[in-house]
């Protein structure tokens, strides 16, 4: 399944995966980080791509809704080990 997807997109998913996981753990609210994953993806996602091959020729906001919109998978989904190990964390605070 991967392996027909275009380089480019591959490259957004892993792109999107750090961003939320590094942001999920720095950030302790789910919702504040998952917002903040769906606006940090799109922009870190413009500028991999600027330092790989110049300046993407559409950075129009519909594109960027785009890349947000395919980012918000990641931005839930990464977020759900960090809340469940928050949760059991405190629930052991004696």
């Amino acid at each position: 399944m991967l392996a027909n997807l275009p380089t480019g997109v591959i490259v957004m998913f892993a792109v999107a995966a750090f961003v939320s996981s590094v942001l999920h753990w720095r950030i302790k609210s789910y919702l504040l980080a998952a917002a903040a994953s769906l606006v940090a993806s799109p922009a870190a996602f413009i500028l991999v791509c600027t330092l790989q091959s110049g300046f993407p020729k559409d950075t129009t906001p519909r594109a960027f809704l785009i890349f947000a919109l395919m980012a918000l998978p990641f931005a839930l989904l990464v977020g759900i080990p960090f809340v469940v190990y928050r949760h059991r964390r405190a629930a052991h605070v004696p």
